[in-house]
């Protein structure tokens, strides 16, 4: 093969490549548009393919190591949805009956790697799971949220989960926003349940479930905003 022709087969891969990046991001409604790379005119078109191959580039270049440290600028900037508070003396006493040191010296929730989407929640107390028996965790915690479009969604450990089959007896715990106004000050309760035929033991500071933060829609005719108002805390909303 010649210079000339091998020249030729390379311009026609690359011409490929452009086509395809290009063609995959045009805003026509149209699924099927196309837009061969010769006939492209448009400026914001060779734009689209620059930033793409750029990107293409970047990311084969630096690695996903790299990358990963710039996601979560990104994410923080556009998904913050509020804080984790620990509720009040009084009401942890009136809810746990225990010590305030315990409360005092509680681990918040976080994340464990930065791509991690789960908060896990981690014991402010020694207890035990009894066996083909339940628990109820008072976990010392509310959360307020800054954007009311997200609820908190609580799911088992996953460690917990794969090792001894703990769940949540509710299965998927649901924190709405409002649930931060109730009058058990918005307190999170964790119920667990242990389906083996031994007991499982939570030492302080380990991890028992975790919380992911989730959007959620309504329906078009929604008109509940207006009539309705959080007091009570679980279970109140189905009263």
């Amino acid at each position: 093969m010649n210079q000339k022709s091998l020249s030729a087969i390379t311009n026609m891969n690359e011409n490929k490549e452009k086509t395809e990046l290009v063609s995959m991001n045009n805003t026509s409604t149209n699924p099927n548009y196309y837009i061969p790379y010769g006939t492209v005119s448009s400026i914001e078109e060779e734009t689209i393919y620059s930033q793409q191959k750029e990107e293409k580039e970047k990311m084969q270049k630096s690695g996903f190591d790299s990358l990963q440290k710039e996601i979560p600028t990104t994410i923080n900037r556009t998904r913050n949805v509020g804080y984790f508070e620990k509720i009040s003396y009084k009401q942890w006493i009136k809810d746990s009956g225990m010590a305030i040191e315990l409360i005092e010296n509680m681990r918040m929730p976080q994340r464990s790697t930065g791509l991690s989407a789960g908060y896990d929640f981690y014991s402010a107390f020694d207890f035990t799971i009894p066996a083909m028996g339940s628990i109820v965790i008072p976990t010392g915690l509310r959360f307020l949220f800054t954007n009311p479009q997200f609820f908190l969604a609580l799911y088992p450990r996953s460690g917990l989960g794969f090792k001894h089959r703990i769940n949540l007896s509710n299965t998927v715990g649901i924190i709405d926003a409002d649930y931060y106004y109730s009058d058990n000050e918005g307190h999170i309760m964790v119920k667990l349940f242990n389906p083996n035929d031994y007991d499982v033991n939570i030492e302080k500071g380990m991890a028992y479930c975790q919380g992911i933060f989730q959007l959620y829609g309504i329906t078009c005719d929604d008109d509940i905003y207006e009539k309705s108002v959080r007091t009570g805390g679980f279970g109140s909303t189905s009263k």
